[in-house]
């Protein structure tokens, strides 16, 4: 149709403007949600996309673009140049639009929902919409504006000084006066000229003297008369003027007066709309009104005695108008009230559902949670450092806390968190603003029933194996509605407030107070940043738990879930082939076999799978083959459009739907729109297979106070001094039941007390480990190499560090010794020799991967990734494209094929440093050469190892200085404490002799034949002067000592011994 005409006066408005230019509209103070009434609006329909321009109205409005935007799929892409803003805010490319979202172009103005547009201009080609629209239909949203004053008109006309003609008294005279002095001038002149007698010249001038009188008296009369017409003038214009005045004084009152009720009626409904800005209304204020001034006058009007008389009446008004104080996020804040449970109920239901309630307190308490809050779950934390662990930085939180002494200035410098204190306790804490009179919506609550437990079900049955595997989810006319999860995946739909995440709760409560953990099982995957979980991660149940603060956490889930898949696969084809029965959960468990059920959990699964998109294929594996093994999809979500996949519905057996946003939602779930018009919390409608059966009922509450349960039938006595949730935790655990762990904590969750903690999430454990002797591991940091030396010398014995209490020149005396160590070096320098020796233990610490060490590398046990800065060279290193970054005490280790994440320990350094060994180059005693070399060692090389002759053959040793004499003394003193019976000859080269010991001298002629059958070694300098007489090549670089022995050749220096 093309035009919806006018709506009768039930339609609220969605569009309000003011053309009225004798009045002036103050300046508006802050705007909140609310409704009002206008004459008429325009609809127009359409599917999945919409183009707005200028040819697309009734009214061609040049200020609208040719193509201003267009609405594509809930997305608004702003092609204009002037701007397009949503909810005032100016949209940059593109951005996602909501139903109620108010769109500014121009000067016009278009609402948003889904599948219609709303706009104060007329369509030209608008769709069919509906047969009939109610305003249940149409929640418009729209703004309470101050009171409209009138203004005061220009005053002049009022003002002006009367102007008639008026004759003063000489005016009304002077004409008599000249008649009698021309008369009186004619007189004389007749006597003195004509000489005539006076008595006929009085009586020729009678008449012209009766005129001169004439005229005298109606002067008179005229000043009289004009005095008396210009005094009831001026009272008519000032009654006229007082009259004006007064009623502008009443419009202006009646302005004031229609805003105060406008103003009392708004805050009666102010709950009814939900705020969506970054300010609460937390105080009334009251404002002097700003009046009207009067018109700008000239300086005669500003002394007129009627413009003093409007300036005081204007100043004897004295109206104070109300208005809302706010809190604005990211503020300290001290709210002086006795208790946080008014606070509670005004915030949750005015601020926007992205705010999270965080709880500061020392313990919690659960003092304040309802069904209307528990959507966004319970979060209590102790201190800031706490909270930048569990909270993000960027998201909004209300931390409110009635505790001073938790008060910490760190939390005012988040930009996204408010701090809210509540006491009437004053504190010298620095707040940003101080509420003294705070002004609470009181919100309007109904009673929950409270979960049945052991009053309904025996305690000896609930344990039992045998039971069934039923659920209550809540009553339908006092009777209880039970779902059966044997073989069955569970669909949950709810908009935030809804009750969803309780429900879920008391599903698991009731789980882990019935059944055993070998029975039943949940892993909880909580995209609410923990909150939602968090009271049930301590259950033997909790097979494991991911969030949206762990971004890690998703995969390691899918590999425990896929290695305990084909776990229970194993044992039920084993199970089938023994037995002849179905390879299913209930046919094993028949038989007395021990496998529970296990509950996947995902809280918020949209977030899930915009998050994880490559984990819907494995959770539509999960939901296809789950079923027989026991695994059960349990999936919860805001909006069900468009995000739960097709193949997970035809395989989920129930669907649940509690109250949503939009028809289409419950569509979605329920194939019609029931669900989009329930009204309580908690409120739900479930549907049983091909939706051939559905039921409407009323979900539990686990978070009742003491005070809610004595009436609750269902709830044992024992309850009354505590919460539902608390008591079942009491129960569950005085059973001591096992945990079994399928997704392990996070590395950083668990103690241990080995050096490294590995996660290995196929086999479903992480280990402790650390190297054995003989093994070596080469690990890869930029940062942290204190941090990791400290982890090794605190778990590791007789620890040496290479440049603290161990150098390569004593490598030989602790390889000669052959004792357990474990040696720390830095840099893959030399280390090629002392890797995988069978008493050491290497850690190798190197900032840098070079690819031509890779066959050096390939010798070390293990590689581990502590920090990298080149994200190419960590891939080489591990041999994998697939990393991760971590930072200390996080890592990476790779062990032959295998790669897993791992952390270092951070035990203090017990200072388990070895006493450093002596080093080669170091001068010796004669005693101790003897007992540290126990072979026939000549020197040492540039590796810092000893040089030894292998007495293959002879061996000739030949000098050319003398000083060496002594040297070589103290050598063959060490030979022979070893070889008594060593034959050594001196000054000559005697064949049968062991060692010929000659000085060389210019000229000395040798046995050719002689010198090549033995091996030679030279001591001091001048080799390359004497080696043609050994037949023997030059040697470039100077050496101390030069070791010819077969085909080899070694350069090294001497032994430094002394008496």
């Amino acid at each position: 149709m093309d035009k919806l005409g006018q709506i009768n006066n039930d339609i609220h408005t969605v569009y309000y403007r003011t053309h009225t230019k004798s009045k002036t509209k103050l300046p508006e103070p802050t705007t909140y949600s609310y409704q009002k009434k206008v004459e008429s609006f325009f609809l127009c329909a359409f599917e999945h996309r919409i183009e707005i321009g200028r040819e697309s109205f009734c009214e061609l409005d040049p200020t609208i673009s040719l193509l201003h935007f267009t609405i594509e799929n809930g997305i608004l892409y702003d092609y204009s140049k002037n701007g397009t803003y949503v909810n005032g805010k100016r949209v940059v490319h593109n951005v996602p639009l909501h139903e109620g979202d108010q769109i500014c172009f121009a000067i016009h103005t278009i609402f948003y929902y889904p599948k219609f547009l709303i706009s104060d201009l007329s369509f030209k080609d608008p769709k069919e919409l509906f047969s009939t629209l109610t305003i249940q239909s149409i929640p418009m949203k729209q703004t309470i504006s101050p009171p409209v004053l009138p203004s005061f008109s220009p005053l002049e006309a009022f003002l002006q000084k009367i102007e008639s003609e008026s004759i003063s008294l000489i005016q009304s005279i002077a004409p008599s006066i000249m008649i009698f002095l021309s008369t009186t001038i004619s007189i004389l002149i007749q006597v003195f000229a004509q000489k005539q007698t006076i008595t006929s010249i009085l009586l020729s001038s009678i008449t012209t003297l009766l005129m001169s009188f004439s005229f005298l008296s109606l002067g008179f009369f005229n000043v009289r008369l004009q005095k008396r017409k210009r005094k009831q003038q001026e009272e008519h214009r000032n009654t006229m003027y007082q009259n004006y005045i007064e009623e502008r004084i009443q419009e202006i009152q009646k302005a004031f007066h229609q805003y105060i009720q406008s103003f009392d009626s708004f805050k009666e409904e102010l709950s009814l709309y939900p705020l969506e800005q970054e300010t609460i209304p937390i105080q009334i204020e009251w404002i002097p009104l700003s009046l009207p001034s009067l018109p700008k006058v000239n300086y005669q009007t500003r002394n007129d005695p009627l413009y003093s008389y409007a300036k005081e009446q204007l100043l004897q008004l004295d109206l104070k108008l109300p208005i809302f104080r706010e809190i604005q996020k990211g503020q300290s804040v001290w709210i002086q009230c006795e208790k946080i449970e008014p606070l509670f109920d005004h915030l949750s239901t005015l601020s926007n559902r992205t705010s999270k309630w965080v709880f500061l307190e020392r313990e919690p308490a659960y003092s304040v949670l309802d069904s209307f809050c528990i959507e966004e779950g319970y979060l209590s934390i102790r201190s800031y450092e706490q909270a930048t662990i569990l909270l993000s930085k960027t998201e909004s939180y209300w931390i409110v806390t009635s505790d001073e002494a938790l008060l910490d200035e760190r939390f005012c410098q988040e930009e996204h968190w408010t701090l809210l204190y509540c006491s009437l306790k004053k504190s010298e804490f620095p707040f940003d603003s101080i509420i003294s009179r705070p002004f609470f919506l009181q919100k309007k609550t109904h009673a929950r029933d409270v979960l049945p437990l052991n009053d309904s079900i025996k305690d000896a049955y609930i344990r039992s194996s045998n039971r069934s595997y039923s659920f209550p989810v809540g009553l339908e006319k006092g009777k209880l509605i039970w779902i059966d999860l044997q073989e069955g995946h569970l669909l949950i739909a709810g908009t935030t407030g809804s009750g969803k995440s309780e429900f879920i709760s008391s599903l698991l409560l009731f789980g882990t107070y019935t059944y055993s953990s070998l029975d039943f099982q949940y892993i909880l995957i909580d995209f609410k940043g923990g909150a939602f979980g968090q009271a049930f991660y301590g259950f033997p149940h909790c097979a494991g738990k991911i969030t949206n603060l762990e971004t890690e956490g998703m995969e390691r889930f899918l590999l425990s879930l896929q290695a305990e898949i084909e776990e229970r696969q194993v044992a039920l084809a084993r199970f089938q082939e023994e037995s002849g029965k179905p390879a299913n959960i209930h046919a094993y468990r028949e038989q007395g076999n021990k496998m529970a059920h296990l509950w996947i959990v995902v809280d918020e699964f949209a977030q899930l799978k915009s998050r994880f998109p490559d984990a819907m294929s494995d959770l539509k594996e999960f939901a296809r083959i789950g079923r027989s093994l026991g695994i059960h999809l349990i999936l919860a979500t805001q909006k069900p459009a468009g995000i739960v996949d097709e193949q997970i519905v035809s395989n989920s057996k129930y669907r649940i739907c509690l109250k949503v946003h939009t028809a289409a939602d419950s569509r979605e779930m329920l194939m019609h729109e029931g669900a989009s018009r329930l009204n309580r919390a908690g409120e739900f409608i479930l549907q049983e297979g091909s939706r051939d059966k559905e039921v409407k009922g009323r979900s539990f509450y686990i978070h009742s106070s003491s005070s809610c349960l004595d009436s609750i039938r269902y709830v044992n006595q024992d309850l009354k001094q505590e919460s539902l949730l608390n008591w079942v935790r009491k129960k569950v655990e005085a059973r001591q039941e096992d945990s079994i762990s399928i997704v392990m904590p996070m590395l950083g969750e668990c103690s241990f007390s080995s050096l490294w903690l590995l996660d290995w999430p196929k086999q479903k454990k992480v280990y402790e480990a650390k190297l054995t002797y003989g093994q070596s591991a080469l690990i890869l940091c930029h940062e942290a190499q204190e941090k990791i030396v400290d982890s090794i010398c605190a778990h590791e014995t007789d620890v040496y560090i290479l440049h603290k209490n161990f150098e390569w020149k004593s490598l030989y005396f602790l390889l000669k010794e052959k004792k357990r160590a474990t040696l720390v070096v830095f840099g893959t320098k030399d280390v090629e020799r002392i890797v995988n020796i069978p008493f050491l233990k290497i850690y190798c610490l190197t900032s840098s991967y070079e690819a031509r060490n890779e066959e050096l590398y390939r010798l070390f046990t293990y590689r581990i990734l502590s920090s990298f800065y080149d994200i190419d060279h960590a891939r080489a290193f591990m041999q994998t494209y697939k990393i991760s970054r971590k930072e200390f005490p996080m890592m990476n280790l790779a062990y032959k094929q295998t790669i897993c994440s791992g952390i270092w320990s951070q035990a203090e350094n017990q200072n388990s440093l070895a006493a450093p060994y002596p080093q080669i180059d170091q001068m010796f005693t004669l005693s101790q050469a003897k007992n540290y070399f126990s072979s026939y060692v000549l020197g040492y090389g540039s590796d810092c190892l000893p040089l030894v002759w292998q007495r293959k053959r002879p061996l000739l040793i030949a000098y050319a200085q003398a000083k060496k004499e002594e040297d070589l003394f103290y050598l063959m003193q060490i030979w022979r404490a070893q070889d008594p019976v060593l034959d050594i000859c001196v000054g000559r080269i005697d064949e049968r002799a062991d060692v010929s010991i000659i000085q060389i001298q210019e000229g000395t002629l040798l046995d050719t034949k002689l010198v090549e059958n033995m091996d030679l070694a030279w001591f001091g300098a001048g080799f390359n002067d004497y080696a043609y007489t050994f037949h023997k090549r030059s040697i470039l670089e100077p050496y101390e000592m030069i070791l010819f022995q077969e085909e080899s050749i070694d350069c090294g220096a001497c032994l430094h011994i002394y008496e």
